[in-house]
């Protein structure tokens, strides 16, 4: 996983928040304490990464709106192209009544 490795991020209390990764803890420190002297009486604090979440990018998926291809009654198995976090939005203004008896 790219951009993976430990780093840390000072953060000036107050302010909109860090944006440059320090790849060490000395660099870090040597930043804390010059925003330090910079903002006297304001705490700045180092961060140190804990972990990462990234979810992937979805795929795109078509779906027909035309009526003869969307039965609003079918509940069976999902699609094999699906993924089981996919959910079917079905089209009920195209919907067509069906007689029974």
């Amino acid at each position: 996983m790219s951009g993976s490795k430990l780093f840390y991020m000072v953060f000036v209390d107050g302010t909109r928040g860090p944006s440059k990764k320090h790849m060490d803890l000395a660099e870090a420190r040597a930043e804390a304490k010059r925003l330090a002297e910079q903002y006297p009486g304001t705490n700045v604090f180092i961060l140190k990464a804990d972990a990462i979440y990234r979810a992937e990018k979805p795929t795109a998926i078509f779906h027909s709106l035309q009526a003869e291809d969307c039965d609003p009654c079918y509940h069976g198995p999902i699609p094999p192209q699906q993924s089981p976090n996919t959910f079917r939005r079905l089209d009920f203004s195209q919907r067509v009544e069906h007689e029974i008896g």
